[in-house]
């Protein structure tokens, strides 16, 4: 939760760690591609789903970019929360930016 001027937010989407599976990239007869990458929370169930279709111009490199986004949203969102409220009491606060980097090292795949 985040204090902000006397109001307190919570998160309340999806919690937990999320996960990423994909379905077989396969081609029909007109040589053109589908892929689907599913985000998934603790329990398996689908979160969200990122399609990767040729004939939207949707790459599969895009759509598991895309992907990888969705499934580090909790956390960078955590990170940078954590940052802006360590950064409110600190002047230097290492271990908030290393966690925000981490979370975006996970957003990129890195």
């Amino acid at each position: 939760m985040v204090e902000t001027k006397n109001k307190i937010m919570e998160f309340k989407g999806t919690k937990g760690e999320l996960r990423i599976t994909e379905t077989p990239r396969f081609s029909d007869e007109n040589n053109e591609y589908n892929g689907e990458f599913s985000i998934r929370n603790e329990d398996n169930e689908v979160f969200a789903q990122v399609h990767a279709y040729s004939f939207y111009k949707i790459t599969i490199e895009r759509a598991e970019a895309n992907a990888h986004l969705i499934a580090a949203a909790p956390e960078l969102l955590e990170a940078l929360r954590v940052c802006v409220a360590r950064l409110r009491n600190e002047i230097h606060a290492p271990h908030a930016i290393n966690d925000a980097q981490a979370a975006i090292n996970k957003a990129l795949n890195k």
